[in-house]
């Protein structure tokens, strides 16, 4: 089986997000901002609701933020 280059990148992505999702915790502060603490690292980061960086050392990708985001909020 032959697997396209743009296949192979979205395998790994899909694999990255899932390994990451495992260490990171996501928790929604009384000011609006989300929290995320990578346990790996022990860094962590704050962002804004619409996944863009507040400040922090934990620097993640905004599609992976605003996804985990979405997942916390649909409660």
């Amino acid at each position: 089986m032959k697997i396209t280059k743009q296949r192979l990148k979205e395998i790994i992505k899909e694999e990255l997000e899932e390994a990451l999702a495992k260490d990171i915790r996501v928790e929604k502060l009384p000011n609006g901002f989300y929290r995320f603490f990578d346990y790996g690292s022990k860094l962590d980061g704050l962002y804004n609701p619409d996944g863009t960086m507040r400040g922090g050392s934990l620097s993640l990708n905004k599609e992976f933020v605003q996804k985990k985001i979405a997942e916390l909020t649909k409660w």
